[in-house]
């Protein structure tokens, strides 16, 4: 039986990573290599937006986590993995078009489901 905190914290991590994530896929997608880049600032402000909401959501999310050293491991995992993600935004060549926001995204479903696998064996 799965505790009623580890479901709370099951959806906020969700959702914050589905901002987080979906902002630098986005990022990726539409405006990283524009070459009319006063076409995408509609655009970007709304990566803005989703990163902020998702950043917060991740602060909310890590400090519900009772235990300081799995906390600390949480947020240095989601630091690291986010700089993995945008060096590979610069990393990866644009001519693979959508192949690389595939790849980043493939990354990041991954990380996702590691962490919210990690969590059946988490004690708030």
């Amino acid at each position: 039986m799965v505790e009623p905190d580890i479901e709370t914290l099951k959806r906020q991590a969700t959702l914050a990573y589905g901002f987080w994530f979906a902002a630098i896929i986005e990022y990726v997608i539409f405006g990283h290599a524009s070459s009319e880049p006063s076409i995408n600032n509609g655009l970007i402000v709304i990566c803005i937006v989703m990163a902020l909401i998702g950043g917060v959501r991740m602060v909310r999310k890590n400090s519900r986590i009772r235990d300081h050293k799995r906390k600390v491991n949480v947020t240095l995992s989601d630091i690291l993995i986010t700089l993995l993600l945008l060096a590979l935004v610069y990393l990866i060549p644009n001519f693979l078009g959508l192949v690389k926001a595939g790849i980043i995204l493939v990354i990041a479903a991954i990380y996702i489901r590691q962490y919210l696998r990690s969590l059946e064996k988490l004690r708030l």
